[in-house]
């Protein structure tokens, strides 16, 4: 399986999906005066499960982790990943998927960044916007960066992550790869370190 051509056709289906040619469409907000539509977390989810059905890999959806969180309430238990791949004919990750929509607030990163360390293994950060401008990916990434210093001391190995941004209405792909160690971290500077691919569709 090629991850990177996964990530791209999931990219050209939100794209699809926001022009309204898809099967699957944003539904709209009906009591909501800044937004016409809602573009969440799940419209990806349907769409790379697509992919990996397609392309016969083993994958699963909400699944839980290994390692323990008090994230809320007041006992340790499993989180939730959004997708895992599976290593052929095993439960171990070859690939962790965690999916954000819009510039949330920094917690929201840093208890995902918490899980995907802990996992061990080969991470996908998959951000859907519907707009951005410079502020826009600078708030983003400023979250990332936070995030991730949040959680270096907790790593183990070296492990590759792949920063993924998906901008709807101007029809853009973002892509970084990192590797990541223990207590190694250079901070992301810009959204020009990323890879950009236009005319999504």
């Amino acid at each position: 399986m090629n991850i990177d051509q996964v990530v791209l056709e999931v990219a050209k289906g939100l794209v699809n999906c926001f022009e309204k040619e898809h099967s699957i469409v944003f539904p709209e907000y009906h009591n909501n005066g800044n937004e016409e539509y809602r573009i969440s977390e799940q419209e990806s989810k349907i769409l790379f499960s697509n992919e990996f059905i397609k392309n016969g890999v083993r994958f699963a959806v909400e699944v839980p982790t290994k390692s323990k969180h008090q994230q809320k309430g007041e006992s340790e238990r499993s989180g939730r990943f959004d997708l895992a791949v599976y290593k052929e004919d095993t439960y171990d990750f070859d690939w962790v998927i965690e999916l954000k929509s819009g510039n949330p607030k920094p917690y929201d990163f840093e208890k995902d960044f918490e899980k995907m360390v802990l996992s061990n293994s080969k991470c996908i950060w998959f951000h859907t916007l519907k707009n951005a401008n410079e502020r826009t990916f600078e708030s983003v990434l400023g979250k990332i960066n936070r995030g991730i210093h949040f959680e270096i001391s907790n790593f183990e190995g070296k492990h590759i992550w792949k920063l993924i941004i998906v901008v709807l209405e101007k029809k853009e792909l973002y892509s970084l790869d990192i590797s990541l160690e223990k207590g190694k971290y250079d901070e992301i500077q810009s959204i020009d370190q990323f890879t950009k691919i236009e005319r999504l569709s």
